[in-house]
């Protein structure tokens, strides 16, 4: 099985963040509270949860205007393009799915990285 790498995939390729503001990042904060005290993950100081997309064959001019109305809602969302800040000592966990080319299901893949 091989799943999409960004890397190898062709220049056209545009990727985009989008995160929830401060104030509308609700699912973040439910999920610090989670792992602080379900986990006992107390030293956590901070949770935020960033969407990928990866658009391909748009015009710049579509694209965009996709940014602001497909991907994102400008009021309440963060958009970054093709990398987001991070501060040193952050850790990124990433999950993604890749479709099982023989059952269609979609396979979760982890990866964890650190500045």
């Amino acid at each position: 099985m091989r799943c999409f790498n960004y890397m190898e995939a062709h220049m056209s390729i545009k990727r985009i963040f989008v995160e929830k503001k401060e104030g509308f990042n609700v699912e973040a904060h439910g999920l610090l509270d989670d792992l602080k005290n379900h986990l006992n993950m107390t030293g956590l100081e901070g949770v935020r949860i960033l969407h990928r997309y990866d658009t391909d064959h748009l015009d710049d001019t579509t694209y965009e205007q996709a940014i602001h109305t497909i991907y994102s809602e400008p009021p309440v969302d963060v958009t970054y393009e093709e990398v987001f800040p991070m501060q040193e000592g952050d850790v990124v966990l990433e999950w993604n799915t890749c479709p099982d080319n023989t059952t269609n299901e979609r396979i979760p893949l982890y990866s964890v990285s650190s500045l």
